[in-house]
């Protein structure tokens, strides 16, 4: 059986690019990861089902035990909290804007 041989990543056009955008979302999701854990727990899980998850805010209510408003809320002040650190960190801030491109 012939096989086709390995192209080493380095050899492959545009690796530099490829290799920057990995980087970037290696430090962005560690960064986000940082600061998900400034936030309560009830917070934290909030905005991770909700947003992250891709959840409803009433599916993420029923899961936590807690009432749509008070979801809302929570999911609200977590991706304020996000977007001030986000404000300081270009590279948080770069990552979270290109998740949106998507």
């Amino acid at each position: 059986m012939q096989t086709d041989p390995l192209i080493d990543d380095d050899e492959m056009p545009g690796h530099d690019e490829l290799g920057a955008r990995r980087q970037l979302a290696r430090d962005g999701v560690k960064r986000l990861y940082d600061a998900l854990d400034e936030l309560s727990p009830a917070a934290r899980l909030a905005f991770t089902l909700h947003e992250i998850d891709g959840r409803t805010l009433g599916e993420v209510a029923q899961l936590v035990g807690s009432s749509v408003t008070a979801t809302k809320l929570r999911v609200w002040r977590a991706r304020k909290r996000i977007e001030t650190v986000a404000a300081g960190d270009p590279v948080l801030s770069n990552f979270l804007l290109d998740k949106e491109a998507l």
